[in-house]
């Protein structure tokens, strides 16, 4: 399994020649009127990453969810949503042209001949469609990755069980949450990198990850 980050929180898996994208973010972060830059600025080249053969977007926010990124993408490979997902983010890729899949909580699917499991998170109002993601090649290599959830507590024995040493682990932004707000207090910046070190040295705690890599 070769794994590419592709900035923010987007990345390509690679296995036995087939390819997938999670999260990809073309060039820009939003949909209409939105658009933030991703740094460092750079434009994806589908056609370089091609072959293409499906996209899995984790949520509906979007720095995650991009029409225009799917737009661009080679039609019609699959696009994979959480069974969380709205209709209406849905409809809206299958209106682009792309055959809409679903997924599940610990229900693996295989997918490039890689297997991935969907993990819960804890329940987040701003985001309850979201889930975390192991992905596991045949030979053992495995990358888990939180996306934008806090692990709920019970996944801790879950990969106790089927997967307790992983190859990467990816710390998202949102493990650097909450901080404090960067206001005209002298103090604010000193408080939130004191929030972000507490957070991932919780996860490194918690997960035990052999190796870590940080995203968003």
């Amino acid at each position: 399994m070769e794994i590419t980050f592709l900035g923010h929180q987007g990345w390509r898996f690679e296995h036995a020649g087939r390819r997938f994208l999670l999260d990809p973010i073309r060039e820009e972060i939003g949909n209409g009127r939105v658009g933030l830059p991703v740094w460092p600025a750079r434009r994806l080249d589908f056609h370089a990453l091609r072959p293409i053969d499906a996209v899995i977007v984790s949520h509906e926010h979007n720095d995650h969810f991009s029409l225009d990124t799917l737009a661009a993408l080679p039609k019609p490979c699959p696009v994979y949503i959480s069974d969380l997902s709205s209709l209406a983010m849905a409809t809206a890729i299958a209106e682009l042209g792309f055959p809409v899949l679903r997924f599940s909580a610990l229900r693996p699917f295989t997918l490039c001949g890689l297997e991935l499991t969907a993990l819960p998170g804890l329940y987040n109002a701003l985001e309850p469609d979201t889930y975390g993601l192991l992905v596991r090649a045949p030979d053992g290599a495995s990358f888990l990755t939180g996306i934008d959830t806090v692990a709920h507590p019970d996944v801790l024995g879950w990969l106790a069980r089927h997967c307790p040493v992983r190859t990467l682990d990816n710390l998202t932004n949102n493990f650097v949450e909450p901080r404090a707000r960067l206001v005209s207090d002298p103090l604010a910046f000193k408080r939130s990198r004191a929030a972000v070190a507490g957070t991932m040295l919780e996860f490194v705690q918690k997960f035990l990850p052999r190796r870590a890599i940080v995203s968003g």
